[in-house]
């Protein structure tokens, strides 16, 4: 149930963990145990149905405001739907289009602004109700303190997160924190995150190392 921050400079392949994370890519060396076990014992499958997983990049599918959060399902859980929205803050925005939740957005998700498009991913992750959320910058398009009220619900809801962010308070705000630097990961202690930019810490991992 703890929230996980990563972080580390542009390039390094800390979206690429995400993805290997959520069982999109395989290692090209290694192994990736869930639990101590092999994936390809527990099964892909298997594995993505507990995990959920926001990404940059994202797209909103041609359809209601519902039907992408809920991902088509087709006996939509409405209290759910509801709880997901709100856990993401945008039930708020919703609420106050004309057609609420059957509001219908484009393909790319036109209608609506980054933040909102944003949140509704968000939703999406929240409505799935996993045992792992793995995201990649949650907080793109909302202003700082709508930021931490996203990372206080993401916290509320005891699923173990792993949250790839540049944004300090975002990093202050986790239980733990990694800096991912020539492919490793490296424990930073709490305080760590808020002392240096990414650039910074870098640097100070690869000084260490060569201390």
């Amino acid at each position: 149930g703890q929230v996980i921050a990563i972080v580390g400079n542009s390039g390094v392949g800390k979206t690429t963990l995400i993805r290997v994370l959520a069982g999109l890519e395989d290692l090209q060396v290694g192994d990736f145990l869930v639990n101590g076990e092999d994936l390809r014992k527990v099964g892909k499958s298997s594995y993505r149905s507990k995990v959920s997983i926001v990404m940059q990049g994202d797209n909103l599918l041609s359809g209601t405001l519902s039907e992408n959060i809920s991902m088509f399902d087709e006996h939509i859980d409405q209290e759910r739907l509801v709880q997901a929205a709100k856990l993401a803050c945008i039930h708020d925005d919703i609420q106050r289009m004309p057609m609420g939740f059957n509001t219908r957005v484009g393909d790319l998700g036109n209608t609506l602004s980054g933040g909102q498009k944003q949140r509704i991913f968000l939703a999406r992750a929240f409505y799935r109700r996993t045992k792992l959320l793995l995201m990649d910058e949650p907080t793109t398009g909302v202003d700082e303190q709508m930021g931490m009220q996203l990372m206080k619900n993401i916290k509320s809801i005891g699923a173990t997160t792993v949250v790839v962010t540049h944004d300090k308070n975002i990093s202050r705000m986790c239980d733990m924190h990694y800096l991912f630097v020539n492919g490793n990961l490296r424990p930073l202690i709490k305080e760590q995150p808020s002392k240096f930019d990414q650039d910074e810490a870098g640097e100070t991992a690869e000084k260490s190392k060569q201390q």
